[in-house]
């Protein structure tokens, strides 16, 4: 009898591609020959994004780990979409047929299909094949207890969150002032912000949620997750925290300057503040951040990413003017923020 393929289905942006390689890699790894992997590719909607994923596809099937990578057909992206949210959930939307085509023709059993949050249009797909789904959250616990509980969220507050009273109320989490939500749930209005409670509420559907995260870091929301408290009572998916998932490259000859700054540095002296692929911090921001970790006595680490300052804290205790500089990204070039330049991509 053939091995049991695990079925992976990335969006492209690196930090949902090679988050969910290295989790699929780790799976294979642990299941000792039990299982193999099947990785759905759907083609990026621009060149620079088509070069990026058909280089990480390149080095993936040069380890010899045996990973079978399967290109979904090309389809027309839209054309009318209003954000990055509307622009990845519709795109990933059209390539439902080619998603069962692909699933149906695998000459082996499926054990599980796994998608990334953006893909939760196609979980009707595993239903209709009767195939176990998965969402890889590749965010935090406490993104994900917001997901689950938007949806009654937006029946409970009938105005915009800016315009309401008091605090959000996330289970498991302290109480969120409504200028801290995510830029796309502050315009009820607008497309992506439907898209959020649409993929909130569809997360209630899958078998469970892979979340890269560390269960020690975030054990107040993954009980508040798991006890139903997000989802008022009614049980969610059991929730699987396997992170921290990296990508990690091999040591260069020559470390980055920020590596031997960090490597110079008295042991646990270092705070490190990491925004994702898609974060970014004012310099006003960078500045308040910088006084926080003078107040605390704590050095931050050199290459905040993707930090718009180069000013420098004034003394005080004994840290001597630390700096926070704009982290470099790929090929050196300095990393801008994309949103929301069209068309649009998932970092």
């Amino acid at each position: 009898m053939a091995t049991p393929t695990v079925v992976l289905l990335p969006v492209w942006g690196v930090g949902h591609l090679m988050s969910m390689l290295e989790a699929g890699k780790r799976l294979l790894a642990r299941s000792g020959g039990a299982l193999s992997l099947t990785v759905l590719v759907m083609q990026a909607p621009t060149e620079s994004y088509r070069s990026d994923v058909a280089g990480h596809i390149r080095r993936e099937e040069a380890s010899g780990l045996g990973i079978c990578f399967h290109h979904l057909p090309a389809v027309e992206p839209p054309t009318e979409y209003v954000g990055g949210e509307d622009f990845i959930s519709r795109y990933v939307e059209l390539h439902a047929a080619h998603v069962k085509a692909a699933i149906s023709g695998l000459t082996c059993p499926v054990a599980a299909l796994v998608i990334d949050f953006f893909c939760t249009t196609l979980l009707d797909v595993s239903r209709e094949l009767a195939v176990p789904s998965y969402v890889y959250f590749t965010a935090s616990a406490a993104m994900y207890a917001l997901f689950l509980r938007l949806p009654r969220l937006h029946e409970e507050v009938t105005v915009e969150f800016e315009e309401m009273e008091g605090n959000v109320d996330v289970p498991g989490l302290p109480p969120v002032p409504p200028s801290a939500l995510p830029s796309p749930m502050m315009d009820k209005t607008k497309p992506r912000y439907a898209w959020f409670v649409y993929h909130g509420r569809r997360f209630m559907e899958a078998q469970g949620v892979i979340v890269n995260t560390a269960g020690e870091l975030e054990q107040s929301v993954l009980a508040a997750i798991t006890d139903g408290r997000c989802t008022r009572g009614v049980p969610a998916p059991t929730v699987h925290p396997i992170g921290p998932v990296v990508a990690l490259n091999p040591p260069a000859e020559q470390p980055h300057e920020c590596v031997r700054w960090l490597d110079a540095q008295p042991p646990a002296s270092v705070v490190l503040l990491c925004f994702g692929g898609g974060g970014f911090s004012t310099a006003a921001q960078a500045h308040e951040i910088a006084h926080g970790c003078c107040a605390a006595r704590r050095q931050p680490a050199r290459g905040n990413h993707r930090t718009r300052t180069s000013r420098s804290c004034s003394r005080r205790g004994s840290w001597r003017r630390p700096r926070i500089r704009a982290w470099c990204g790929r090929r050196g070039r300095r990393r801008r923020r994309y949103w929301p330049t069209p068309p649009w991509g998932a970092s």
